[in-house]
């Protein structure tokens, strides 16, 4: 008896804005079937038949219609392709390929172990807990998909993301269209690049009193340890790198029964929730300054077990934290990678940060007066002219800032006439260390996408520290 050998037909992920696939039917010459495509559309408790698609209006179509009693030609080969529309929401097809007996045909063993009908299986093969198919149609057409990503600062109120330090102040770094399917373009990249001048920065404060520094570089005691750190950085003063580790997706809990300084929590559900993720914020309740983690999560009782003990409301709302690719992969089934992220301080030449002049001469004491003190922080390196060591000779840093105009320095300079230090009215001051502006370059790439909208989230209090100098 003749057979239906094989069909051959694509069953990706079809894009929202459709398309034209091509299936091929490979038979013994004279063997003949029928083939029939549905969608869930007009499925409902009135009309159970769904839509099916005409091969004549190359059309989806209320009620059944399929491609009836096709012999396979001499070749063994029959080929025809299907219209896809164009779709608001996700569709899904199944497609089935059906020998027709009476006209003494079967399927080949390869296709059905019995009976007479081949539901044409998904690419994909994943498999639920209790063995069912994630996706048990045989085709998906799914919508675009949104990806937002932010930068986020624990400051957030006092910090703000700009493309051009100029513009609204939005926190949106970015935000990437997913097309369903294969992806052939780079609509799944996100390229954070800065080519503005040195001293634009795309992170600023929201005032002149807040300064930006390299959270690492912080506590560096000897200036020329300073100095030779970021002449070797790839220049706008002090830098470093980060990846995806930085990022971080976030979901709420709700938690079911209060507790008092307790490290175990009962919540509503554990779902999508994992050993490390950090608990950030709570609605009603306290936690400590250094935010808990999840150290252990019993699934049968739904009770988190955390690193440090917090005192929570019942019914309030958790806000944890999943850092990294496994972390959004774990509460919104987003994978992604980084590559060349840096955060850098902005400079006015090759060694400093900041540059402003004195609006009086400095020669004892410890306080100097300049034009502005806008992105210098205590512990800053200064280089003016006429500028000296104390008199114990130590170098001069910034010791605090005490407003717009006047900081304190770590010592007042030598005053003997051998050394003769002093600095006059007018002079430029440099200063490394801090700015109110820094630079965020980095390369997003989103590898799958799952919701129809994601968040990410930079968290720049990883790597840069907000000063409130006055």
């Amino acid at each position: 008896m003749p057979a239906i050998q094989k069909l051959i037909l694509d069953t990706t992920d079809l894009p929202r804005a459709g398309a034209t696939r091509r299936f091929t039917v490979l038979g013994d010459p004279g063997s003949v079937f029928s083939f029939y495509i549905s969608n869930e559309n007009n499925r409902d408790g009135t009309n159970k038949l769904g839509s099916y698609y005409n091969f004549g209006t190359r059309s989806f179509q209320t009620g059944f219609v399929s491609l009836e009693n096709v012999k396979i030609p001499n070749n063994g080969i029959y080929k025809k392709s299907i219209v896809f529309p164009s779709v608001s929401d996700d569709d899904q097809y199944d497609a089935y390929l059906v020998a027709n007996p009476h006209y003494d045909t079967t399927l080949s063993p390869q296709l059905v172990t019995k009976g007479f009908i081949y539901h044409v299986p998904n690419a994909d093969q994943s498999t639920n807990a209790d063995g069912s198919l994630q996706f048990p149609s045989s085709i998906y057409q799914l919508t675009n998909k949104t990806v937002n990503i932010y930068v986020n600062h624990d400051d957030d109120s006092d910090i703000k993301y700009e493309a051009d330090a100029t513009g609204s102040g939005s926190a949106t770094l970015g935000t990437l269209t997913l097309p369903a399917g294969v992806i052939t373009d780079e609509s799944n990249i996100l390229k954070i690049t800065h080519s503005l001048a040195d001293n634009v920065g795309n992170i600023v404060g929201t005032d002149s009193s807040q300064v930006l520094s390299i959270t690492q570089y912080d506590n560096v005691d000897d200036p020329k340890e300073y100095l030779a750190i970021n002449q070797y950085e790839s220049s706008f003063g002090a830098s470093t790198t980060f990846g995806a580790e930085v990022f971080y997706a976030q979901i709420t809990k709700v938690v079911n029964g209060a507790t008092t300084s307790s490290t175990s929590v009962v919540l509503d559900d554990v779902d999508n929730l994992a050993v490390g993720f950090v608990l950030q914020t709570t609605s009603s309740g306290t936690i400590p300054t250094t935010k808990p983690t999840i150290t252990n999560i019993n699934k049968s009782t739904k009770t988190l077990t955390l690193s440090a003990a917090c005192s929570l409301a019942d019914d309030a709302t958790l806000t944890f934290r999943g850092y990294g690719n496994s972390g959004s992969q774990t509460i919104q089934n987003l994978s992604f990678s980084v590559t060349n992220g840096t955060v850098r301080l902005t400079k006015v030449d090759d060694y400093y940060n900041v540059e402003t002049s004195t609006a009086s001469e400095f020669v004892g004491g410890t306080t100097i007066t300049v034009v502005s003190t806008a992105g210098i922080k205590a512990n800053n390196y200064i280089n003016a002219s006429g500028l000296g060591l104390t008199s114990g000779a130590e170098q001069i840093k910034v010791a605090s800032v005490t407003n717009g105009t006047t900081f304190e320095v770590s010592g007042a300079q030598a005053t003997d006439e051998a050394q003769n230090y002093e600095v006059l009215e007018e002079v430029n001051v440099f200063f490394a260390g801090s700015s109110q502006k820094a630079i965020i370059t980095v390369t997003v790439t989103v590898t799958s996408a799952d919701q129809a909208t994601s968040n990410l989230y930079l968290d720049l209090t990883k790597f840069l520290t907000l000063t409130d100098n006055f």
